[in-house]
């Protein structure tokens, strides 16, 4: 890894909402998944909308801390690094 890259996601891990460090978390626990199998996590610990995690992936998206590739019949979410990193 580049020494630009691992002091951006430094700075991104300490400007992260608690919804963004939840949703990395759940990232790194399932590797590449679903918005909806996110959601479905993240449900049973708060109340929120599947639009709300959606707009929350896209945003984690263009941070490039999030990879989103086209799955079979659904767009599918993964880290761009390990937890470790």
């Amino acid at each position: 890894m580049k020494r630009q890259e691992k002091v951006s996601r430094e700075r991104h891990s300490r400007v992260l909402g608690s919804l963004e460090h939840e949703i990395m978390d759940v990232l790194w626990s399932r590797g590449r998944t679903s918005g909806k199998d996110i959601f479905a996590d993240i449900k049973g610990r708060r109340r929120i909308a599947l639009t709300t995690v959606l707009t929350v992936l896209k945003r984690l998206v263009v941070k490039g801390l999030v990879k989103k590739v086209k799955g079979k019949s659904v767009y599918l979410y993964g880290p761009t690094y390990t937890k470790d990193d």
